[in-house]
């Protein structure tokens, strides 16, 4: 929300006065967070360093034909469900966070117990929400828009690479460990053999995953992304339904609800940190 009060400061700031824009003029106008006033110190003084006509000539203006001066600012082209809009870019993020991992989450909790899993998770959340805050400044002070970049700008060409390549490794693992998934799945469904369960593995990797893993953007995989959203709020409804006709099973009391079953090991414990730190990868 202050990028976009800052872009819509900036942009009547060129095209309707056509004057340098003033930091501490935006700041008291709410356009520029305290935080971000000493950032956009410099480019104040290059942008009053620079002549007017070239801005001028640089950046479009639109003209309502009012004496007063007013410019009507030119709203994004394209939907609310656009290349880049900010619902696509929720929907993408949510898919990525919720998946698959919803199902072995309750597997976990069964195991452990739902207040040790909810302690993980709240922690998981924090620690997501700080490095995600880190990420994004050094991407604005940097202007480097990728892991690799922002490591290689800030600290040296090797740890890019290394950095690339632990993505890669965790990337090529969720794949594998999402398509197992699907294949034990479709074996349950469909009562196929080991054979015709590796088979469909196999048809899913070169028929769905390669096609999407050569998409340019990862917005392309926006309206895939909100028909899974679906398909996991149709999970729920699912689940709602199940409980409301079946009800609590006879195994469940109030202690191994939040403590869990009481006989499983630390491994069962480290497992469910795991699956944690995965879901907030």
């Amino acid at each position: 929300e202050d990028f976009r009060r800052l872009e819509l400061f900036v942009a009547n700031s060129l095209t309707i006065d056509r004057h340098p824009f003033d930091t501490s003029t935006m700041a008291a106008a709410g356009a520029i967070p305290a935080s971000m006033q000493v950032e956009f110190g410099d480019l104040e003084a290059s942008n009053v360093a620079a002549p007017a006509d070239t801005r001028s000539e640089s950046i479009p203006t639109t003209s309502t034909g009012d004496s007063s001066g007013t410019k009507a600012m030119a709203k994004p082209q394209g939907g609310l469900f656009r290349h880049g809009g900010t619902l696509p870019t929720a929907v993408c993020l949510s898919k990525a966070a919720i998946g698959a991992g919803v199902l072995s989450m309750s597997a976990h909790s069964a195991e452990v117990g739902l207040a040790y899993q909810l302690v993980g998770l709240c922690i998981g959340a924090f620690l997501t929400l700080v490095s995600i805050r880190m990420i994004a400044h050094a991407s604005i002070a940097t202007g480097c828009w990728s892991y690799e970049d922002i490591c290689e700008q800030l600290f040296h060409p090797s740890m890019s690479m290394l950095t690339g390549f632990v993505n890669v490794c965790n990337c090529l693992g969720s794949g594998a460990g999402y398509l197992i998934v699907c294949g034990q799945v479709f074996q349950v469904v469909t009562g196929a053999d080991e054979h015709g369960r590796q088979l469909f593995i196999l048809l899913m990797g070169i028929f769905v995953c390669a096609p999407l893993a050569l998409a340019r953007h990862v917005s392309f995989m926006r309206h895939l992304a909100a028909v899974s959203v679906a398909a996991l709020l149709l999970l729920v409804v699912a689940v709602i339904c199940f409980y409301g006709e079946h009800g609590v099973d006879a195994s469940v009391s109030t202690k191994s609800l939040w403590l869990g079953a009481g006989s499983v090991s630390i491994f069962s414990y480290m497992n469910s940190i795991n699956n944690i730190v995965f879901a907030y990868n």
